[in-house]
């Protein structure tokens, strides 16, 4: 039973979606309903208009004639623009809150089932779930817009001449298979610009991050030339592209509404009395007025159908990540507790061990610095605390491994920022919050974003925290990715905070005011602070150093400036004093 609801009604259904949202549908529905039957009126108002007009011109009527039309096509129009309104309000209330329940489940269900939470990877689901909400909105709109639309015209058409009608309507369908045949040629087009891009993207980011060994090993020359074919490429594929899918456009456009040619011949003809039906003005007007807007209407079908096809393939990826009991409740983090390293030992396979038998024990507020020369394995020894290095020894949190902790899914115990964020293509605030709507005012979100110094920068963004941050946080500068990374670990409440070199892109006074935030935020956690800058060592509780030859020195920042050279000569370079009192 539980199979079915899962799969039949749950949320790998696409009913259960418009049933979630089942008072907005309804909503969309009667707003769309009369819109679109009222769209038929206008026409008919148009023509009857004209006729008015000609009948005051032949004296058969009277000014206030057309005046009383006119009032009541403004009426008309009134009531047929506010059910528009209504619809276009709620299939877009609708789309939001479909798109914000998928957004939820993904994330939970990526977060909590094992799938990883890496930026690329989240990064692809939330623009799938948006290809998927948008494709929903523009289903739900266009069953109005354009089938109940293209329907009244239809119908009209053939009311007041069914030959001519017939004619004029057959050359929509020859646009639309015009259009599907170039279709392939346009697909082709714009896959080679995206793949062009890609390899742009590839091409910019290798350059920026190994410009210096570039340098030093002379073909920083190289690199360049193989740049700007980069960019020529990518110029040339990226016109093509636009040129096959902007001026076919037009193409299509013209050959739907040609029929106008016969529409105005055969419709002339039945005004003069010798056509297949009998018209006066106010029908030529009409009917004329019917058939261009229905081949406007029918040109757009080509486009429906290309964001419900996109959002077909985006909602087959999702699909499996799709259930109630990834909805089910977020964990709730873990109460403090002491954390206790004994024998800690880690090698790659087959190399030396990056550092041997480290044992500290780490009390709920404490901070425990970590430094050391490059590549003497901080960041690997920061991961052990995720438990994504195979360690020897123990870590223990509360008297518990820490890797019983990890696998209870119902706790927060760790919360680790890496060395590069991982932040994907959705907006500061779904960066932070990855699917918890418990903070429903906010209070917590608007905490950690001045704890990390993020508040007043949000501020002078045009959507504030609902900013987009693109893939990776290419939209923000390398401290406002850091802060956000750092706020996420902080809105995540763990009593086991790691965080992997936080300050690197801020400068020495933002780095003094988030330290203090911290305090403040997390007075009851246990944080690990990797770091290369050593300004804020002295007010730590402890400092792991590691000199990069296998060992490990588990002390102090007084007691390291006097019995560590190496820890020493570091500090005084950073910090322009070799004294050792931090006073």
């Amino acid at each position: 039973m539980s199979k079915k609801k899962g799969h039949k009604n749950g949320p790998s259904d696409i009913s259960y979606w418009f049933r979630k949202e089942w008072r907005t549908v309804l909503l969309t529905t009667l707003g769309g309903i009369i819109y679109n039957l009222g769209l038929g009126a206008g026409p008919w108002f148009e023509g009857q208009l004209a006729g008015r007009f000609a009948d005051i011109l032949d004296g058969r009527a009277a000014p206030s004639v057309m005046i009383k039309t006119a009032a009541a096509y403004f009426a008309v129009i009134i009531v047929v623009q506010a059910a528009r309104a209504v619809k276009r309000l709620y299939v877009r209330k609708f789309a939001n809150n479909t798109g914000l329940r998928m957004k939820r489940m993904i994330f939970r269900s990526m977060l909590n089932g094992g799938a990883g939470a890496a930026g690329d990877e989240i990064t692809k689901a939330v623009n799938d779930v948006e290809a998927c909400a948008e494709g929903m909105r523009k289903a739900l709109t266009e069953i109005f817009d354009t089938g109940l639309a293209l329907i009244v015209y239809v119908g009209m058409l053939f009311r007041y001449d069914p030959l001519l009608a017939l004619i004029c309507t057959g050359f929509s369908p020859l646009a639309m298979l015009c259009a599907e045949r170039m279709k392939k040629t346009v697909q082709t087009r714009t896959a080679e610009a995206k793949e062009s891009a890609s390899a742009l993207n590839s091409a910019v980011v290798d350059r920026v991050n190994n410009a210096v060994t570039y340098r030093a090993y002379g073909v920083e020359d190289v690199r360049r030339e193989m740049l700007e074919k980069n960019f020529s490429d990518f110029e040339k594929k990226s016109i093509m592209s636009n040129v096959w899918e902007t001026a076919m456009t037009p193409v299509y456009k013209v050959i739907s509404t040609a029929g106008v040619i016969f529409a105005i011949w055969m419709g002339g003809r039945n005004v003069a009395g010798i056509g297949t039906a009998v018209w006066d003005i106010a029908a030529f007007t009409t009917f004329i007025s019917l058939f261009l807007r229905l081949s406007t209407k029918a040109s757009k079908t080509a486009k429906l159908f290309k964001s419900v096809q996109k959002a077909g393939v985006s909602w087959r990826r999702i699909k499996p990540r799709l259930s109630e009991s990834a909805d089910a409740e977020l964990p709730i983090p873990e109460k403090s507790g002491v954390l206790s390293v004994k024998g800690l030992s880690f090698a790659y396979p087959g190399k030396e061990p990056m550092f041997r038998n480290i044992e500290f024990t780490a009390k709920p507020g404490d901070i425990i610095g970590i430094t050391g020369e490059i590549a003497s394995g901080k960041t690997a020894l920061g991961r052990c605390f995720i438990c994504e290095c195979d360690y020897t020894g123990s870590i223990e949190f509360g008297g518990v491994s820490l890797r019983d902790r990890i696998a209870d899914k119902k706790h927060i115990t760790v919360a680790y920022m890496g060395h590069s964020p991982e932040l994907f293509d959705g907006s500061i605030e779904d960066n932070i919050r990855l699917g918890d709507d418990t903070d429903e005012r906010g209070e917590r979100l608007e905490k950690v974003l001045e704890t990390v110094r993020l508040s007043d920068e949000i501020e002078g963004f045009s959507e504030g925290v609902r900013s987009r941050v693109g893939n990776g946080g290419i939209m923000l500068s390398g401290g406002q990715q850091a802060r956000v990374a750092l706020a996420r670990v902080l809105y995540s409440g763990a009593p086991l905070l790691v965080l992997d070199d936080p300050f690197s892109a801020t400068d020495m006074k933002t780095e003094r005011e988030i330290m203090d935030g911290l305090k403040r935020m997390a007075p009851d956690s246990v944080i690990l602070l990797i770091s290369h800058r050593l300004a804020v060592f002295p007010e730590l509780d402890g400092v792991i150093f590691l000199p990069g030859d296998g060992s490990a020195c588990v002390s102090d920042h007084r007691t390291l400036l006097e019995t560590n050279e190496l820890y020493r000569r570091l500090y005084s370079l950073q910090c322009g004093t070799e004294e050792v009192s931090h006073e």
